[in-house]
């Protein structure tokens, strides 16, 4: 490509080419008449060839005829540097165009590497939380399944404790129940008040079996006067 500085470097003002043909054409002339001056000394010199006015005449004659396609080719010339000038004018402005479409072509690029560059990191980003929103999916799988395993051990602490609770508290009631019953106790000394302590006693282990029923939701606990179960 042309670069508008070595285009305006051929360029030639229209002025100055006048002025060189002007020049041209003077020293033209003047060479032309000074070779015929020469050669006329010359050949006055070496033949007679007639009365001097003739002889001018038929120079001058010559002369203007040369002068003549001498202009016609400095016309030619003129009309070629002309349509060489408007070839260099449309050069430019083609040029001009190269250097305005290779900028927007270089701006373009620009602008595609940017969205490109931002396209990456976004899909980067979004990558990024995808991972993370599996991770915390996963922590929140293993939250849920220690939860799980901690109640069912804490469930089956408790179902041992009541268990273990009861079958305490059912012997005690058959141990109260066996005592009362026994003859022998009932004829000691004092035999009231300790009957009517065992009753206490009775009731409140009664008045606890029934409140570890009511506590228990996943178990049914059966009682008879001298034996409880779990059904």
């Amino acid at each position: 490509f042309i670069e508008e500085s070595e285009v305006e470097k051929h360029l030639v003002d229209e002025k100055e080419v006048k002025i060189e043909k002007k020049n041209l054409v003077r020293d033209t002339h003047q060479n032309f008449w000074v070779l015929i001056l020469m050669d006329l000394s010359k050949l006055k010199s070496k033949v007679e060839i007639g009365p001097l006015p003739n002889v001018v005449i038929f120079f001058e004659t010559f002369h203007n005829a040369l002068v003549q396609d001498f202009n016609k080719k400095i016309d030619d010339i003129g009309e070629t540097w002309t349509e060489t000038k408007d070839a260099i004018g449309n050069l430019k402005v083609a040029s001009k165009e190269v250097l305005r479409v290779r900028g927007e072509t270089a701006r373009r690029i620009e602008e595609r590497d940017y969205w490109k560059q931002l396209y990456e990191k976004e899909k980067a980003e979004k990558e990024e939380a995808y991972k993370r929103v599996d991770e915390i999916k996963n922590e929140l799988l293993k939250v849920k399944e220690d939860k799980k395993v901690k109640n069912e051990y804490i469930l089956i602490n408790n179902e041992n404790l009541v268990r273990k609770l009861h079958e305490e508290r059912q012997l005690r009631l058959g141990l109260i129940d066996d005592m009362l019953d026994s003859r022998s106790f009932l004829n000691q000394a004092k035999m009231s008040q300790k009957k009517e302590l065992l009753s206490d006693l009775r009731e409140q282990c009664i008045t606890d079996i029934e409140k570890m029923k009511l506590s228990t939701k996943t178990r049914k606990i059966s009682l008879s006067p001298k034996k409880a179960s779990f059904v």
